[in-house]
């Protein structure tokens, strides 16, 4: 390669990306991005021509609230996540945050298709947490079930439950990810699961 050809990924010349954080390669500012709940780090698609798809080669997507913020209905963000993922494709990802709340029924079907995508690109990390109606302590039967698929992954290394009806799931066996390391199940109803397996 000639000097001053840049390859794939390659830093601009200063000249040309006005410096600052436009010095870095795309894989830095794909895992700055990740740090962006998900509609700001589109956002950033409006700054320059390079950045007009860096959004999508962000290594975490953070979908829903803030933790310090109130959760937003799964209804709002139905079109927008749609889209998102349609438009990402199959790209990796390190870290998958859903944050919900309060959802309803028939919010299932959505929110299993939005989980398995994640699956889908190997994700190493995914957190769900989609909080019922506001009781205290939440009503089983408000929570949101997940469907009743086995989960295969070999990347998965840590899992987070929160708020979710796990009965007579198949989505408990753990055996078919061989990776996973960490599970933390919080408010998650589990009494009437035969077991909840692993590998060993």
């Amino acid at each position: 390669m000639r000097p001053g050809q840049g390859g794939k990924g390659a830093v601009p010349p200063a000249g040309e990306g006005g410096g600052g954080i436009d010095m870095l390669p795309d894989g830095v500012l794909g895992h700055i991005l990740g740090f962006l709940l998900a509609p700001e780090a589109v956002r950033t698609c409006v700054l320059a021509r390079r950045w007009r798809h860096l959004w999508k080669s962000a290594t975490r997507l953070r979908i829903g609230c803030c933790w310090d913020d109130i959760a937003t209905p799964v209804e709002e963000h139905r079109e927008f996540v749609d889209n998102l993922l349609l438009s990402r494709g199959g790209l990796p990802l390190d870290t998958c945050e859903f944050n919900f709340g309060p959802v309803q029924r028939n919010d299932a079907p959505r929110v299993n298709s939005w989980l398995r995508y994640a699956i889908t690109c190997k994700a190493r990390v995914i957190i769900l947490d989609v909080q019922p109606e506001d009781t205290e302590p939440p009503i089983p039967s408000a929570l949101l079930r997940l469907d009743d698929q086995l989960l295969v992954s070999r990347h998965l290394t840590r899992l987070e439950l929160v708020f979710l009806d796990l009965c007579n799931s198949s989505f408990i066996d753990f055996s078919n990810c061989s990776s996973l390391e960490h599970l933390v199940l919080e408010y998650c109803e589990i009494t009437s699961a035969k077991k909840i397996s692993s590998t060993p």
